[in-house]
């Protein structure tokens, strides 16, 4: 259960990054 939060939380970071750079792109 640790590693899947884990690996859900890094998702979000990287979901989260990639919005900030649409956005500072856009």
């Amino acid at each position: 259960m640790r590693m899947k939060r884990r690996y859900a939380t890094c998702i979000i970071k990287t979901r989260n990054h990639a919005m900030l750079n649409r956005r500072a792109g856009a």
